[in-house]
């Protein structure tokens, strides 16, 4: 309900838990605005040039899935693999905690 108090800096609640005397009020969690883009996957090509379709043989030696290929060897009738490695996970989210004295609230 009141996501411009509860996240005063701004980002979005990702979760809210009831505090105080019967639970009346509530703290929520807020997870913060990036102040970049959000992470994307590295993308590399592998290297191995194998028979097509490249789905069917090993491919992402350096880690991720596959994602893609491209003609590879003569004429390029073979298929090199285009690989994805996960992007960093984002910054976790921290409690805010709202009216603490007044609502009876704990940090």
């Amino acid at each position: 309900f009141y996501k411009d108090s509860h996240c005063a800096q701004g980002g979005e609640i990702v979760d809210e838990k009831a505090c105080g005397l019967v639970g009346a009020h509530c703290e929520a969690k807020c997870r913060k605005p990036q102040s970049s883009p959000a992470p994307t996957p590295q993308l590399y090509w592998d290297g191995q040039c194998t028979a097509c379709p490249a789905k069917f043989y090993s491919h992402c030696s350096q880690g991720g899935t596959l994602v893609g290929e491209k003609g590879c060897g003569l004429l390029k009738i073979m298929c090199e693999g285009q690989c994805a490695k996960a992007a960093a996970a984002p910054e976790a989210a921290d409690w805010i905690i709202i009216g603490g004295g007044a609502s009876g609230c704990a940090a």
